[in-house]
């Protein structure tokens, strides 16, 4: 486990993480795209798994992530990637820096900012380089969600997470954190 001060300690339950949708009402949620990537932590300096093991990124890499500021999100490296980003690492504990072309890290949520998910998202730059910021949009209807979680689907994406705007940062499982996957089309 590494402590980021008294605050946070990075491992898998200090992360937040959702739960399925089961027909809850989403008026006022919001829908971003599910990233099918390995889920980390950025502490402002280096890369942590959920277990709380560092990942040895490349320096090159590193420089481009934001300085001092917390963030959850994942390591990604396209729709379907997982197993690429597992290779990386692989290839970079063999000294291979190259291995890292082709992966980003996904902010989606800035776990120590103060706020409600709305306020935390906003603190989040802007993407550049192998940094990005998940986008969110405003929940429309039932027959926007499947049109959106077709289009990812169909660009092999793995689904959406549908966030409460209003909910505060919690550790562990929520109801406040949605997970919309692609077999729930056939629903």
């Amino acid at each position: 486990m590494v402590r980021l001060g008294k605050a946070f300690a990075v491992n898998a339950k200090s992360l937040t993480h959702g739960t399925d949708y089961a027909g809850q009402r989403l008026n006022g949620w919001l829908v971003q795209e599910k990233f099918d990537g390995l889920r980390c932590l950025w502490d402002g300096r280096a890369l942590w798994s959920r277990e709380g093991n560092q990942f040895n990124a490349p320096a090159w890499f590193v420089k481009q992530l934001p300085a001092g500021l917390v963030l959850d999100g994942e390591l990604y490296a396209g729709p379907g990637g997982l197993t690429a980003i597992s290779n990386t690492l692989a290839r970079h504990k063999r000294g291979d820096d190259e291995a890292w072309t082709g992966v980003e890290f996904v902010a989606f949520d800035a776990p120590l900012s103060s706020g409600n998910y709305l306020a935390r998202h906003a603190v989040i730059p802007d993407s550049s380089g192998v940094f990005l910021k998940a986008t969110v949009d405003a929940f429309k209807s039932m027959s926007r969600l499947r049109a959106v979680l077709r289009e990812v689907h169909d660009r092999g994406g793995e689904g959406l997470m549908l966030r409460h705007p209003t909910a505060h940062y919690e550790r562990g499982r929520t109801s406040k954190l949605l997970k919309f996957k692609c077999p729930t089309l056939a629903a």
